[in-house]
């Protein structure tokens, strides 16, 4: 799924190498830019978490046994203690560990980290979308992820107003999907994007974008382009026909935007980002 892959290990019970071990490893490694864990037990919680906060790196866990169940499974697996989960929640998150709750979440979000190395999370982030219904959706996901919806500019507004229909007014959430009627997709997003890139209003950017055979992909390049210049994160949300979104898709990441097939993964994205990078500042 296009994530760079520098090393992978399986532990076991730990009988000689422990997470710590690793994690420690992995944190002084020039190959690896985020750290993603599936972990039953934690061996030394303190040391842990001690490189945890000693790291610029993303760390990214998956702890099972969070339910009395799950940590019986895990007694039963490899004779793993799971611990208290508000305890290890709560330590996670003062030492800045992203902590996910399901193997695909683990996966999408190193994924990210991946992709975005630069963002200042400090303003709110915007919405262009191609249906007014799933923009909705998407701004009451971010009510519920308490991510802030950016306040667009007036001279923002003005400018995307410029690609819309005379009866259409430009609001925010954007719905583009009139202006990309009356002007294309590739030029209605683009234009779309370095408007918001420009509004200081706005850290981050959710595109959500119908995969139309219509029209040539490779303005995502631009968009890559634009996304770097401002270090500025976009994520991107595609449906469509499968051959036509793949296609899409590989020039979006191509150009360095991360892609997701839902529109509430990339809210879990943008908290993600949102939790890693502010917290980074802080340490």
């Amino acid at each position: 799924d296009n994530i760079g892959i520098s090393k992978v290990c399986s532990i076991g019970n730990k009988c000689d190498v422990n997470e710590i071990d690793l994690l420690d490893y992995f944190c002084g490694d020039s190959e690896t830019g985020a750290v993603g864990c599936y972990l039953e037990s934690i061996v030394d919680g303190k040391k842990f978490l001690q490189i945890v906060k000693n790291t610029q790196k993303p760390i990214v866990v998956l702890k099972s046994g969070r339910s009395e169940h799950g940590k019986k499974a895990a007694m039963s697996h490899t004779a793993s203690l799971a611990g208290n989960t508000a305890v290890q929640a709560g330590a996670f998150k003062q030492a800045g560990v992203v902590q996910v709750i399901d193997l695909y979440e683990l996966i999408d979000t190193v994924k990210a980290f991946s992709y975005i190395k630069n963002y200042r999370p400090d303003k709110g982030v915007a919405l262009m979308t191609f249906s007014g219904g799933a923009g909705i959706v998407t701004t009451d996901l971010m009510a519920d992820y308490s991510i802030p919806l950016a306040n667009l500019s007036d001279d923002t507004l003005q400018a995307v107003q410029k690609l819309y229909p005379s009866w259409m007014g430009a609001s925010h959430p954007l719905d583009l999907w009139p202006a990309v009627e009356q002007n294309g997709l590739d030029a209605v997003y683009t234009a779309t994007v370095e408007a918001l890139m420009s509004d200081t209003s706005v850290d981050s950017i959710i595109v959500e974008c119908f995969a139309s055979r219509y029209y040539d992909p490779a303005f995502f390049k631009d968009i890559g382009n634009m996304m770097r210049t401002h270090k500025k994160p976009v994520v991107l949300w595609l449906v469509g026909e499968k051959d036509v979104v793949e296609n899409y898709k590989m020039h979006a990441e191509g150009s360095g935007i991360p892609v997701f097939g839902e529109i509430g993964r990339c809210i879990q994205i943008i908290q993600a980002l949102r939790f890693h990078f502010s917290k980074r500042g802080k340490m």
